[in-house]
Order: structure tokens, then C-alpha cells, then sequence
């Protein structure tokens, strides 16, 4: 077993991912650390970092991943188990677990984890993992019944109910799969159920998005803020994920056509004269909406400056319109103007991008962009209702 940093990757920082590379039968293993270290910094022949301020905490750190894994490689090879040393066995062994025993929940959960292609999900199965090894050092599969479904219930207080009932969820479907794989596990396990609770409305009045279209604000930042709240609602609550992805090849007829990357599900969204002001506005190069030379600092600022938008005129001039919005807001702002404007709930879900009706009906049935341009002019009209 050795050390080495990989080269082919540098992160911004100028650092590159120190990563373990063993060889067991004609196969080689590379398994990063989770450790970064500056090219400048490295000794190749020593497998130590020679420099730099971490220098001390690296090479401590790195000697006692090379300690576990050398060790787990050793006992693997004296109890005639070398063929279960892979990519799986080595991270184990990095972040000290022990990946011996097949029937152990925690490391079926992380297993798992490594089986989801997208991220979220994927992390819903490592916190899960991580939750129950701080109840217990170990636990069989089959040994999962009522008693453990509540031991790990009662160990998430202090959570919101709505994240316990994810965390029991994804327990679940985890017990599901191992049923699947041949565990056998008391079907008792199924009587420890939690319902979502119903969460505060995230949307604005009528009233308050015109507010914040008629609002003129002096700082730059918020002038930003204003106006991607507002075409965030003119694109039927379009993800900012994708809204800064989006670049001119989206553009196709006068829509905006894209593939959210969320779901994967393919949007058509109509681009009214509104929402092209806008985009006009503040197009760059080929990007769409491109308000900075930095995208991040539009999460990091922009978004920050949503609870900070204010009333500019009137009455209630300088008063905060909503201590609580994010951008997310203007997702569930639409479907709430649609709603009052009495469109239909199926028109209002299929603007949003979500299935219609069932699975299976939906694949029978193609839907109807006129339909949710319709929709969504009315609700562009009733926020414009104050300037006619």
C-alpha cells in the first residue's frame, strides 16, 4: 500500500486529493483520503507532507489511515478473505469501519448510499447511516424490529417532525431493499409510522408581490434581488439552479427548454415580454440571467438580500415585506396566484413541472403547453393589474 496525490486533479486552492493505491491480484485499488495537500508540499518517496502550515495534522492524520488500512488488508489476507478487499473495503478501513460483517445495518446503509445517482439521495442514506451509529456501534439486518424502529425514533428528538419522518422514510425503504437482498426481519418494524405535518405557506399576497414589482431600490444588490424574485414568478418558479444553467441553446421558438436538474423532467416554459425584459437585462455572453462575474456570489449575496426587500412607496414605506422569503418563495407564490385565479389544480401542477395524476395515466396523456401559457399570462396580468 502507498500514498500518492493525484496530479490530474487541482482543486482552486491549488491542492490535490491524497489517495490510497494498493494492487490484490492484478487489481488496483485507488481510493481517495479525503485529504488535500499542495503538489509543492509532497514528498513522493516518504508519502509525507514536507511543508506548510498543516503539515503536523496531515501527516498524523495520513499515518493513521495508513495504519487501519494496512491493517485491514493484513487481517483480510491472514483469515483468507482477499477477495473481498475493494474499492468498498478500503474506504471502510480510511474511516475506520469495519466492513467485514455483510449483515451489519450501517454498513448495508452506506453500501446503499453508493448505489444512488443523485447526490441528495444519496446523502439522505449516509445521514442515516451516520444517526444510527451514534445509537449503536453495530446491528445486525435482521435484528431491525418495533423496539429498534423506536429506540430510533426516540434518538431523533429535538429534529423537526418533518425531518423525522425523512429520516424514517429512507430507514424504510433501507429495510425494503434488505428484504429484497434475503434478510428475513420482523415485519413488526412497519407499526412505528409518522405523518408530514403540514408546513407554513411560503407564498406572498397579491399585494405583496406588487409591492415588490413596483419597488425601486437604490442598492444594487437589492435592485438584483427584486428582479430575480420577480422572474423566477414569470417562469413559473423556475429552480435557480437552472435558471443560471440556462444559456441561449435553450432557447428555442420563444421558449425556454431545459431539463431540471432535480428531476430530470423536461420544462417548456413560454417567454412572456416581461420575462425577456429581464433576461435582456441582464444576459452576459451566453448565459441568460448572468447578474455577476462570479454566479456564486448571486447565492451568497442576492439571495440573502430576499428578507431584506422593503416596501418603497405608500404608507408602509421602509417596512420589510417579508421577514422570511427566499427565493423558493416565488415558486410557491405562482401556484398560489394560479389557485386564486381559479386555474385548474392539474394546469397549475403540470406549469410546475410535476406528474400528472398518476404515474401511469400520465404517460397517456400529452400535455398542453397552451394551456399553461394561459396560466401563466393570467398570473403575469393579475400582478400587473395595479399598472393599467
Amino acid at each position: 500500500m502507498r500514498l500518492y496525490i493525484e496530479k490530474k486533479s487541482v482543486r482552486a486552492d491549488g491542492t490535490c486529493c491524497v489517495r490510497v493505491y494498493e494492487q490484490i491480484n492484478r487489481k488496483s485499488i485507488r481510493v481517495s483520503t479525503g485529504l488535500y495537500v499542495n503538489p509543492e508540499y509532497w514528498d513522493a518517496f516518504a508519502q509525507r507532507v514536507k511543508g506548510g502550515k498543516d503539515a503536523k495534522m496531515l501527516n498524523n492524520a495520513l499515518s493513521a489511515i495508513a495504519n487501519r488500512v494496512s491493517s485491514a488488508i493484513f487481517n483480510a489476507k491472514a483469515s483468507g478473505k482477499v477477495a473481498e478487499i475493494d474499492n468498498d473495503f478500503i474506504t471502510a478501513a480510511i474511516e475506520g469501519r469495519d466492513i467485514s460483517r455483510k449483515d451489519d445495518l450501517i454498513e448495508f446503509i452506506y453500501r446503499l448510499a453508493k448505489t444512488k445517482k443523485k447526490e441528495k439521495t444519496m446523502n439522505s442514506y449516509v445521514c442515516l447511516a451516520r444517526r444510527i451509529e451514534k445509537m449503536a456501534c453495530c446491528i445486525r439486518i435482521e435484528d431491525v424490529d418495533r423496539k429498534f424502529m423506536q429506540e430510533f425514533l426516540d434518538s431523533l428528538e429535538g429534529l423537526k417532525p418533518n425531518t423525522k419522518v425523512q429520516y424514517m422514510r429512507v430507514l424504510k425503504s433501507t429495510i425494503r431493499v434488505a428484504i429484497d437482498d434475503g434478510f428475513q426481519i420482523n415485519p413488526n418494524y412497519r407499526t412505528i409510522k409518522l405523518k408530514l405535518q403540514e408546513t407554513m405557506k411560503r407564498s406572498l399576497t397579491i399585494e405583496k408581490v406588487r409591492a415588490i414589482y413596483n419597488a425601486t431600490y437604490k442598492r444594487v444588490n437589492l435592485q438584483i434581488a427584486r428582479d430575480l424574485f420577480i422572474l423566477v414568478v414569470f417562469l413559473r418558479g423556475i429552480n435557480l439552479s437552472d435558471l443560471f444553467s440556462l444559456t441561449e441553446d435553450n432557447i428555442v421558438d420563444g421558449r425556454i427548454v431545459y431539463n431540471r436538474k432535480k428531476t430530470g423532467k423536461l420544462y417548456s416554459v413560454k417567454i412572456e415580454p416581461e420575462a425577456q425584459e429581464l433576461i435582456d437585462k441582464y444576459k452576459s455572453g451566453r448565459y441568460l440571467f448572468h447578474p455577476y462575474e462570479k454566479q456564486k456570489k448571486v447565492t451568497d449575496i442576492i439571495c440573502s438580500k430576499m428578507k431584506m426587500l422593503h416596501y418603497t412607496s405608500g404608507d408602509k414605506s421602509g417596512e420589510i415585506i417579508e421577514q422570511k422569503m427566499t427565493l423558493y418563495w416565488a415558486r410557491h407564490t405562482w401556484a398560489t396566484l394560479a389557485y386564486e385565479l381559479d386555474i385548474p389544480r392539474d394546469v397549475i401542477s403540470e406549469g410546475l413541472g410535476h406528474s400528472f395524476g398518476a404515474a401511469v395515466t400520465g404517460v397517456y396523456i400529452r400535455t398542453n403547453d397552451k394551456k399553461v401559457d394561459a396560466a401563466n399570462r393570467k398570473v403575469i396580468d393579475y400582478i400587473l393589474q395595479c399598472q393599467r
